[in-house]
């Protein structure tokens, strides 16, 4: 088993500011501090879904010789009205630009999705309804689809 750790103090003109001396300094948004330019725990939530999911994505796209120049990600979410506020439903959109097969795009997603990616599928256990959708070149492949194990 591995442990993580992380570690943060309130500066209260900023939030939530990162103290581990050794990686990238990262700050949350705290109700206090009252500064809307910074990410909120929750979009943090989706910056971890999207970065997890993207990593194995592209891991996975490299084994199977896919080759893209360009890829982004766009998440989208809605959160419960009443408190907990916990993220109803997310919607993370795949953006690639290349010669690829989108069968592999497709399985690759749903390989990192239902199997890999520990954020992505903790949210699902969550009660999360985690859809994907994904565009090649500018054509959309999928919209809002359910990760499906059958075709990882």
């Amino acid at each position: 088993m591995s442990s993580l750790e992380v570690n943060f103090r309130l500066e209260k003109e900023r939030g939530l500011v990162s103290s581990d001396p050794d990686m990238e300094e990262i700050v949350i948004k705290e109700p206090s501090a009252d500064n809307r330019r910074m990410y909120s725990p929750t979009q943090f939530l989706l910056f971890g879904m999207a970065g997890c999911t993207s990593g194995d994505v592209i891991s996975i796209l490299g084994k199977m010789r896919q080759t893209y120049t360009g890829f982004r990600v766009k998440v989208k979410a809605e959160r419960e009205e009443e408190h907990p506020k916990v993220v109803k439903w997310a919607d993370i959109h795949f953006m690639f630009d290349g010669d690829l097969d989108k069968d592999k795009v497709r399985k690759a997603i749903n390989l990192s999705l239902t199997k890999y990616c520990s954020v992505s599928i903790l949210a699902i256990r969550g009660g999360t309804d985690l859809r994907y959708s994904l565009t090649i070149n500018g054509q959309e492949i999928d919209k809002e689809k359910k990760p499906d194990p059958s075709l990882a």
